[in-house]
């Protein structure tokens, strides 16, 4: 799944009939949640080798328009697989018995965030 398919996706459970406010990042693509947008920072760092300070103040700018808390809970979500990443794979791996390297980009995100 890519990051464009995510941020398309439609969330109908808790959010049906109700106006669900979009931010949109610099690059234009809309953001719903505070998990997204910490995945689609993720994927960010991880393919473009971002420093990871400078990836947190652009992703706490990108989603300006979210609450206190979403904001802190995306910063402190980020900062946490950054700077748990190597422990983070090691149990992935140990759980999925392959390396982590081989695991889709979208789903290593996403369990490492999970974890």
């Amino acid at each position: 799944m890519s990051p464009k398919q995510i941020s398309r996706r439609k969330n109908k459970g808790d959010t049906a009939g109700k106006a669900v406010p979009v931010q949109k990042t610099e690059n234009g693509r809309a953001v719903k949640d505070a998990r997204e947008a910490v995945l689609l920072a993720l994927l960010s760092y991880e393919k473009d080798g971002t420093f990871s300070n400078v990836l947190v103040k652009r992703t706490l700018d990108d989603c300006s328009r979210m609450t206190a808390s979403e904001r802190a809970f995306i910063k402190r979500l980020l900062e946490g697989v950054i700077e748990r990443r190597m422990w983070l794979d090691a149990r992935i791996g140990q759980l999925t018995h392959r390396s982590v390297t081989r695991l889709h980009p979208v789903i290593r995100q996403i369990l490492r965030m999970g974890i």
